[in-house]
């Protein structure tokens, strides 16, 4: 049964049990909402160590903001700007640090400014990596971490990894593990909607906020759906407390996002978009639960040059497991691996890359053992092999074992260039299972090409970089224009892009066919030989 939860009232600053055993860091939060401006104060308190100096590392997108001292005989100087700053003090003595956050970029909220910190008038979310400064540490090390949100309005909801409450209790919040959870935690609390429910005896809580055209009991339906779908999968239901939330863009139509964390992920959504067609995406961001959380520890060297497999078979799979689970279906399924195979040659983009490689290496599985194995049981073994280290050579091995010698070498050749696989038709495992076949063919397709720096367009609110000769162009599109609005659906050449902007002959929508050169590609049609 999904309840939605109560509003309750704060007390005084929580107070904690000393822990002697291992360090201990406190964070106490305090937000200040007002309609000009809202931040979001943090304290940071541990004790310092015998040499009297540590070294302080900063959150990404920080800009600068001053580090305030508050415990007695303590100095912020300099350190290697923008990563940390060093902070000096009594030996042995306890340490309090201070700092705001606050929005460091001005217009509408689009992707992907939901990765700096998002600190407003009746909401904020954060994460550690964007957020939380902390003594340099390894993130492997066990630590104690105490999380305070009393000095939060009596009003809002909390919801972190660790926990969510909207009834004014469960504000003091302690974590004791390895510091990687709090420095990839998530943490927010404002107007959100909290919602409830369990999957066998693990909980989950849903905390929604923002107008839609859809009804919360539908996103929560659909996200417990998701988590069902991929806990099944990986048959592993050892997730005593998980969280998402659900939160909207400015913009209208067409931008979507999701991301993982500890114990949970988010989703972003423009406001008018369907729920119903974010099931992908909702089986996606809870798959990374698991690939790469729960396959070892990887460093930051190898955790970047695994991005096509973290990120790459994480959409092999979405889009795989919502097929089998008659949320797609094989139509649906085929064009979304047709589009890919279209983008493959001319793009550097790891999702797209991983999955191709994911569905050639699971045709390969299935046709060289009859169908006996396949790509499953090679992400079953790196989750039942995590006590190993995480690297590009152990997932390698791992998949090699399942592969025939002679693909073996292709697989080395597909990962270090861009050739494009040609995946057997033993991957696409439906055939015969629900009357579905499907054949392979060559076929003339256009490129997907904007035509403009999209990326850089939005965060300078601005177009830019035109192309002379491209679609964007034709179609007048001009450097200098400013940016109003936007509904792309990237990499896709047959849906048309509509781009607002602001000229002096006021607002104008220009929409064309973000189509570039013609390049021939393998495609999958349903039919039978």
């Amino acid at each position: 049964m999904l309840a939605a939860m109560g509003v309750g009232t704060c007390c005084a600053q929580c107070r904690f049990a000393n822990q002697n055993s291992e360090p201990t860091l406190t964070y106490r939060f305090e937000s200040t909402a007002e309609l000009a401006s809202s931040a979001l104060t943090v304290t940071l308190e541990f004790k310092g160590n015998a040499a009297g100096q540590e070294e302080i590392e900063l959150p990404s997108h920080w800009d600068g903001q001053a580090i305030r001292t508050l415990s007695s005989g303590t100095t912020v100087s300099t350190g290697e700007l923008p990563k940390s700053v060093e902070v000096r003090f009594p030996p042995d003595h306890e340490v309090t640090l201070s700092y705001r956050l606050a929005n460091n970029w001005t217009g509408p909220f689009h992707s992907p400014l939901q990765f700096h910190p998002v600190v407003m008038p009746t909401y904020f979310e954060i994460n550690g990596g964007n957020g939380l400064i902390h003594p340099k540490v390894d993130k492997d090390i066990p630590v104690t971490v105490n999380l305070d949100w009393q000095q939060i309005p009596a009003n809002w909801t909390v919801v972190t990894s660790f926990g969510a409450t909207s009834n004014g209790t469960g504000r003091c919040q302690t974590y004791s593990g390895k510091f990687k959870a709090i420095a990839e935690g998530l943490y927010a609390a404002g107007d959100f909607r909290l919602y409830r429910f369990h999957i066998r005896d693990g909980e989950v809580a849903v905390a929604i906020r923002g107008q839609w055209t859809f009804p919360d009991t539908e996103a929560v339906g659909k996200i417990q759906r998701a988590l069902e779908i991929d806990r099944q999968f990986w048959n592993d239901y050892n997730f005593p407390y998980f969280l998402v939330t659900v939160q909207p863009y400015d913009t209208r139509k067409g931008s979507s996002d999701g991301s993982g964390f500890t114990n949970a992920f988010w989703i972003y959504l423009s406001q008018q978009d369907a729920i119903s067609k974010q099931s992908p995406l909702l089986i996606h961001e809870a798959f990374h639960a698991w690939n790469i959380r729960r396959m070892g520890e990887a460093d930051d060297k190898d955790e970047n040059a695994l991005n096509w497999f973290h990120e790459g078979f994480t959409a092999y799979y979405s889009d795989l497991l919502a097929y089998r689970a008659g949320i797609l279906t094989f139509d649906e399924y085929l064009e979304k691996i047709n589009r890919d195979l279209r983008r493959y040659p001319v793009s550097n983009n790891e999702y797209i890359r991983g999955r191709i490689l994911a569905l050639w290496a699971d045709g390969e599985i299935r046709e060289n053992t009859g169908g006996r194995k396949s790509l499953d049981n090679a992400m079953f073994d790196m989750v039942a092999e995590r006590d190993k280290p995480l690297t590009v050579a152990r997932v390698v091995d791992t998949i090699n074992h399942y592969l025939p010698v002679q693909s073996q070498s292709q697989f080395d050749q597909l990962l270090h260039s861009k050739e494009l696989p040609e995946p057997s038709l033993a991957a696409l495992s439906s055939c015969g299972t629900n009357s579905c076949c499907a054949m392979k063919s060559w076929e003339e397709v256009p490129t997907f090409e904007l035509g403009f720096d999209f990326s850089g367009s939005r965060a300078a609110n601005s177009i830019l970089d035109v192309a002379p000769d491209g679609p964007a162009y034709r179609a007048g599109l001009r450097d200098g224009q400013e940016l109003v609005g936007y509904a792309v659906h990237n990499n896709d050449p047959d849906k048309l892009a509509k781009i607002t902007v602001r000229t002096l002959s006021g607002t104008k929508d220009i929409g064309y066919y973000p189509r570039g050169k013609t390049i021939k590609v393998l495609q999958f049609n349903v039919g039978c030989p």
